[in-house]
């Protein structure tokens, strides 16, 4: 192999290195950016199973079973305390009052950051 061939050889191998890392590098990036998203970008249902340690799904059936029986009636909180402490025995009722407080705040009022 003369001189010039493998300068060329080597000179390829550092380009095509480059690429690589510079795909590995964008990959890790992007992918952690579009996993872990930030708790402002969550829907509220996220960010409240997550503070109540439970899936989302769980929280959605408890939910459903506080749900009130009327329109205008209050949800019953007992029976979702309940539900949730299935999944999670640590929630207490004023740790589910602060996450509801927190994230599901009354009509016409803002949530708290």
């Amino acid at each position: 192999m003369t001189s010039r061939s493998s300068t060329l050889v080597i000179s390829s191998l550092f380009v095509s290195a480059f690429f690589i890392m510079a795909f590995i590098i964008s990959f890790l990036f992007f992918n952690h950016a579009i996993a872990e998203p930030s708790n402002e970008q969550m829907p509220p249902l996220a960010k409240m199973s997550l503070e109540l340690d439970v899936t989302p799904n769980h929280l959605l059936m408890c939910m459903e079973e506080g749900k009130p029986a009327s329109l205008g009636a209050k949800p019953d909180k007992a029976a979702m305390l309940t539900c949730l402490q299935n999944a999670n025995p640590a929630i207490t009722s004023d740790k589910l009052d602060e996450v509801m407080k927190k994230n599901m705040p009354a009509p016409g009022s803002q949530p708290e950051q």
